[in-house]
């Protein structure tokens, strides 16, 4: 495809003697989905992802030619050296070839990669529907919003704690210098999540907001990244809004973060912010417990010398991965399987994105009965999986009964 770029994506850069020498080093290339070819300076860029999958880095260039791999190029997800960020992101590399399975994903953890199932035919989730909740101090506390500086000179409070979309216990957050390019406002996550939005006012009173402020993203805390562009360029978020109205801002590119840093750059009067920050899932599903063990298979039949027991599993959220299966099973599991005397399964479908978050039956099998024991969990449909709020067993027979799994 003449005059056009995929940027940001380059793994590789060499320089070759001609189109097809670039095509050959793609095609070598594990990794490469696609390739840029200068043909000025006959620079070959080896590209991750394709322009299907990174729209947005999709650009002009009149000096580039781009070209995506083939015959030979490795699907998106099918190898652990290729991950994907999101099932997603799998549908739009491979089209109508994508299919329900097993695929490797980037974990929350930089550098480590994970199995998971993807169901190409759940729907899609929006971005804006789960905030992290900056907004509530029940959820993000006081003590996790800081700031590089306030104002004192204002009647109302202006602390960073102030700094929560539609908080009216101060004037918002404002900068102690008004026009300073050099602060910011932090709010730490207390854990990594995908950020894939923004959401901004101005003060409380109407009288300072921020016109252009660009991002800032750490894991740990003391490296920090810049949002950038399609074209390599820091981010620069414009709101069109005032004081009291709220601007939503999405990523073009979701990013891993821990903390993020609202910097501003532009402002009517003063430094003025509050904020709230989004994530394409809720928290519970990011914020859950892995069970992958495979003794936990429908398919595995008990072993007497290693009995399990889920007593003291949870309080928390579970997502089955790995050897353990993709989800809980939604019919009845022969006894003695799963590791345990009683097997348990979920004794209805499992929920839709749409329906949220949902109260579900789980049945264990014992003494020709299927649902001899039982006990309530909540379940959420996270797009491309499921977690499940476990706290241990029924209280009445808490051994021998397990979850089980299955793909």
């Amino acid at each position: 495809m003449n005059g056009k770029a995929l940027k940001g994506h380059t793994f590789k850069t060499s320089v070759v003697g001609s189109l097809f020498e670039c095509q050959v080093l793609c095609e070598n290339e594990l990794k490469c989905q696609s390739y840029n070819y200068f043909i000025p300076s006959k620079i070959c860029e080896l590209n991750d992802r394709t322009k299907e999958t990174k729209p947005y880095s999709f650009v002009t260039d009149e000096n580039s030619v781009y070209m995506k791999s083939w015959p030979n190029r490795v699907p998106l997800g099918s190898t652990p050296e290729m991950p994907a960020e999101t099932c997603k992101e799998i549908k739009a590399s491979e089209g109508g070839q994508a299919v329900s399975g097993k695929y490797w994903f980037d974990s929350l953890e930089p550098g480590e990669v994970v199995p998971a199932n993807c169901d190409m035919e759940m729907e899609e989730i929006n971005c804006f529907d789960y905030p992290v909740g900056v907004s509530s101090p029940a959820i993000i506390p006081d003590n996790q919003m800081t700031a590089s500086s306030y104002t004192t000179t204002n009647h109302s409070s202006c602390r960073a704690y102030n700094g929560r979309l539609n908080d009216t216990r101060g004037d918002g957050w404002c900068s102690e210098v008004p026009d300073s390019n050099n602060d910011w406002l932090q709010i730490d996550f207390k854990r990594i999540i995908q950020v894939c939005a923004v959401a901004t006012q101005g003060d409380v009173r109407g009288n300072g907001w921020v016109t252009d402020f660009k991002l800032s993203y750490s894991s740990v805390g003391n490296v920090w990244t810049t949002y950038k562009d399609v074209n390599g360029a820091d981010q620069v978020f414009h709101r069109q809004g005032k004081g009291a109205t709220i601007d939503q801002h999405k990523l073009p590119i979701t990013v891993s973060a821990k903390y993020i840093r609202f910097h501003p750059t532009n402002r009517h009067k003063w430094n003025c912010l509050r904020v709230e920050a989004y994530s394409n899932h809720p928290p519970e599903c990011q914020g859950y417990q892995n069970l992958t063990s495979f003794h936990r298979k429908t398919t595995l039949v008990l072993d007497a010398n290693d009995m399990r027991c889920d007593r003291t599993l949870g309080p928390g959220w579970f997502r089955f991965q790995g050897d353990a299966g993709s989800k809980m099973p939604t019919s009845c599991v022969l006894e003695n399987h799963c590791g345990t005397n009683a097997p348990g399964w979920l004794n209805s479908a499992h929920p839709t994105v749409a329906e949220g978050l949902v109260s579900k039956q789980v049945c264990f099998n014992w003494l020709s009965n299927c649902c001899y024991f039982s006990i309530n969990i909540q379940v959420r449909n996270c797009g491309s999986y499921f977690v499940y709020f476990i706290n241990g067993t029924p209280p009445s027979n808490p051994c021998y009964l397990v979850y089980c799994g299955t793909d």
